[in-house]
Formats: structure tokens, C-alpha cells, sequence
């Protein structure tokens, strides 16, 4: 309660009536600006350096998306009412601003602009302001995660000492009670007598609720205290919230022709507003016909993979529609991108034959048994362990070396690890090798066989 008696405010309270009963009938209404103020346009913010907002008292039309009130919502005077519990609307309280105040020493109640050596707007409860409070506008459509941060501070510097406790409230429409966020509660913002150097830094993240919402409303809002109350200054609001990707990028639109199924085409990444943001990505059927061409194509983790194998002469380019989501849920539109396939100008895979070594006897008692394995052209990869072994005489491994000529079309294959007498057999797989242009080997036409001895007796004569 400011530092006036009851008998005081009463008298103000009837020289304003009478004054205002004298005026012209043409005297301006008050003024305000109730236009929500859109998230998708960037985060809200107001720190009351421009002084020009607030020109005339009881007008915010200067001020987007914002209006102070006067908080006369009792008959009675209530004190130190904890305004955590005033949810209600109380839609016929006054639009209240006292503009232009170059010092806290004024006794009236309600919301005042102050152009201090940092200018604020403030709240002060009084016998008429019951619950002074100011109120946002917001749309969140296309947002989550709605965080409101302000500073209240103490300015009142007068012999004032009264506990002045401070409310968030929010609502999501513009009509029925509020809803009250402890985490914005304060206490008492002030200090004193005499002392006016508190600043309470307010954060809260609004409820999921308030998210993707054309209408949200909030209000930070005071009550008349015991004593004499003291102006706290509402400054630095500053409202963010996070946005959705905007769409995701490919690092490559092409991929060669006959590829194995799961080659990587190229990596995603998403682009996002929010920096911090991780992204997981996923095909759509938005910017496609039913998706058809989707069904080429998959994605593993962050990279776009074939499902197929592709021949450039069946079709040069496919279409995929993708989208990314960030990691609070909210998407980018579908964004497509052509995928060209690559030719390659050499399609004939290698061939491969496998014979007996020159000189390898047959049958034998002598390990290990060479085999020659030939490739129509220079191949690589083609290594220990891709020498098909069977037979009856258990064999078991297949050592693979390079021999003459050395390019890459000639090997020698020593199997060994043979346990009984019988049969070794050697073929070489399908796809076990490739030539330069990642052609994959054809399989050996045949299998070579060697019978092998475990009779190693000399004969006697």
C-alpha cells in the first residue's frame, strides 16, 4: 500500500471523478495494442530503451503486443494477497500507464513508464491498484518451447520497505482464468528502505500447452502490499522460442549404376534457425505423387542409401521427397531432390576360370595342392578366404598370392589342411572381386577337382 491514508485516496479518487465529469465528452479513450505478436517473425523483445513507446497516459499503442493495467479488480483493498491466486480474467479492469515519470516519488498505484538512467516500465500496488499487471500477446502457430525471461528490479530508492511479490501467469485464448507458473513466483522483489539495487532475474519455459497456439496470453503482475508499497521496474523481456528446420541439405545427387544394394548416396544434414539443434531425417510423400519414387531409396541414420540396384539405361534420374525433425519434434516442409545415375562405360563383369598348378600331380600326398585362378582382366580385392573349398578330404584353407604377370589377373591358390584321403575341390564365388570400374566377377564355370593321398609309404621291391 503507497505511503497515503484511505481518507486521502478517497478525496483523489473524487477530484478525478469530478475532473473527469468537467471534461469535454470528446477526451480520448485509452489506447493499446493487442495485436499477438508472431514467433514465427523472430522472439519478442522489449527493454524500454526507447523512451517515444509511451507518449500520453493510458496509452500503449505505441508498445507492441503489450498493455498495462490497472488491477482494480476489488472494491475492498486487499493486501498482500498472493498473486499467484488471482488466475481469474478480470476483464473490466482499467488500461493503466502513468507515462513520462522522471521519479518514483509518486504515490499512485498501477503501471508508470520511467525514464531513468535506464528507463523501465513498473508496477506498484496501491488502495485503487489491487493487482497491477501487464500483459503479452503472443502467437506461437509453427513454435515450441516458448521461454519467457525478464529482469524485475527494485528502483523505488524512497523510504518504502514493503514485501512486493511478483507473478507469471499464462493462458492459451483470450478469455477464461489464467494459469499460474510457480517458477516465475517471486517473493519480494525489493530491498530496502532506501535501497533500490535488487534485480531478480525471471526464466520460465512455458508449458507444452502454449506451443502451436494463435493465441497465448501472459501476465506478470504485482499486489497491494502491507505498508508502503515500492515500484518494480518489468525489463529486458525477452521472449525466444524454437523454431522448426527450415529444410536439410544432400552432400551428393548421384550415384553410379549397378551398385550393390545400401550404397550410400550422400549425407543429410538440417538446416535449422535454432543452432544447437541435432536432426533426424525421414522420406515423405509431400512433394511426391504417393511417394512412388521413395521406395528406391532408404535413410540410415544421416545418409541417403539405395534399396536397388540401378541401370542407367532403364532411367537416368530418380526423385526423393525428405523432410528433417528436429530434436524437440518439429519439421521442415518436404524438400526434394533429383538423384542422377551415374554410367558406367565398362558393364562387363570379369570372368574367372580355376585349374590345376603346372606341375601339381594328381592325385597327390603332398600339401599343400596349387590351383591357378584367372581373371579376364585386372581385378582387386580378391583375397584370402574367397576360395570356395570342398571335397572329402576336408580341406580347410585356401592361401590366395599374386603371381606372373602381375597385373592383377593372375593367382596362385595353395590349399592345405587336408585330414583324410579324398577329394579337394576349388571354385571361386560370384562377387568376390572387381574389375576398375566395379564390375563384380562372374563365378568360375567349373569346379577343379584333385585327389589327395595320405599314403606316404615308400613301395618296397
Amino acid at each position: 500500500m503507497v505511503s497515503v491514508s484511505k481518507v486521502g485516496i478517497k478525496l483523489f479518487i473524487i477530484v478525478v471523478l469530478v475532473t473527469l465529469l468537467a471534461a469535454s465528452m470528446g477526451s480520448s479513450p485509452a489506447k493499446a495494442d493487442s495485436n499477438a505478436h508472431s514467433m514465427l517473425l523472430g522472439a519478442f523483445s522489449q527493454d524500454w530503451s526507447n523512451t517515444g513507446l509511451i507518449t500520453a497516459n493510458d496509452n500503449w499503442v505505441g508498445v507492441p503486443s503489450m498493455i498495462g493495467y490497472l488491477g482494480d479488480y476489488s472494491a475492498a483493498t486487499p493486501v498482500d494477497v498472493d498473486p499467484q491466486t488471482l488466475i481469474s480474467d478480470y476483464p473490466s479492469v482499467a488500461v493503466d500507464v502513468i507515462a513520462n515519470q522522471t521519479s518514483v516519488l509518486i504515490n499512485n498505484g498501477g503501471v508508470a513508464e520511467f525514464h531513468l538512467a535506464n528507463p523501465t516500465i513498473a508496477l506498484q500496488g496501491s488502495g485503487s491498484a489491487d493487482a497491477p499487471y501487464i500483459k503479452i500477446f503472443l502467437n506461437t502457430t509453427g513454435v515450441n518451447k516458448v521461454r519467457v525471461s525478464y529482469n524485475v528490479r527494485d528502483i523505488d530508492s524512497n523510504t518504502d520497505n514493503a514485501v512486493q511479490q511478483v507473478a507469471l501467469h499464462y493462458r492459451v485464448g483470450s478469455s477464461g482464468d489464467f494459469t499460474n507458473l510457480p517458477a516465475g513466483y517471486i517473493a519480494d522483489a525489493t530491498t530496502g528502505p532506501s535501497i533500490a539495487t535488487l534485480v531478480t532475474p525471471v526464466s520460465v519455459e512455458l508449458p507444452v500447452a502454449a506451443s502451436n497456439q494463435s493465441a497465448v496470453e501472459l501476465r506478470i503482475m504485482t499486489t497491494n502490499a502491507a505498508g508502503g508499497d515500492e515500484w518494480i521496474g518489468i525489463d529486458d523481456i525477452s521472449i525466444t522460442a524454437n523454431y522448426a528446420p527450415t529444410g536439410l541439405s544432400l552432400s551428393a545427387y548421384s550415384v553410379l549404376e549397378n551398385q550393390p544394394v545400401g550404397t550410400i548416396i550422400g549425407t543429410l544434414t538440417g538446416i535449422d534457425p535454432n543452432a544447437g539443434d541435432t536432426h533426424t531425417f525421414e522420406l515423405v510423400t509431400s512433394c511426391l505423387a504417393g511417394g512412388v519414387e521413395n521406395v528406391y531409396f532408404s535413410i540410415v541414420g544421416n545418409t541417403l542409401r539405395t534399396t536397388v540396384v540401378f541401370d542407367r539405361e532403364a532411367q537416368m534420374t530418380y526423385t526423393a521427397c525428405m523432410r528433417s525433425i528436429d530434436n524437440n519434434g518439429l519439421v521442415s516442409n518436404g524438400a526434394q531432390y533429383q538423384i542422377t545415375i551415374l554410367d558406367i562405360a565398362d558393364e562387363t563383369p570379369p570372368s574367372v576360370s580355376i585349374e590345376q598348378a603346372s606341375g601339381q600331380p594328381d592325385p597327390t600326398n603332398i600339401s599343400p595342392i596349387n590351383f591357378t585362378v584367372q581373371f579376364s582382366e585386372s581385378v582387386s580385392n580378391f583375397i584370402t578366404g574367397d576360395v570356395a573349398l570342398s571335397g572329402t578330404a576336408g580341406a580347410t584353407i585356401a592361401t590366395v598370392t599374386e603371381i606372373a604377370p602381375g597385373d592383377g589377373t593372375t593367382y596362385n591358390v595353395a590349399v592345405s589342411g587336408m585330414t583324410m584321403a579324398g577329394t579337394v575341390i576349388a571354385e571361386i564365388y560370384a562377387g568376390v572381386a572387381s574389375d576398375a570400374a566395379g564390375n563384380l566377377n562372374t563365378a568360375s564355370p567349373m569346379n577343379k577337382t584333385v585327389t589327395y593321398s595320405t599314403d606316404t609309404s615308400l613301395p618296397s621291391v
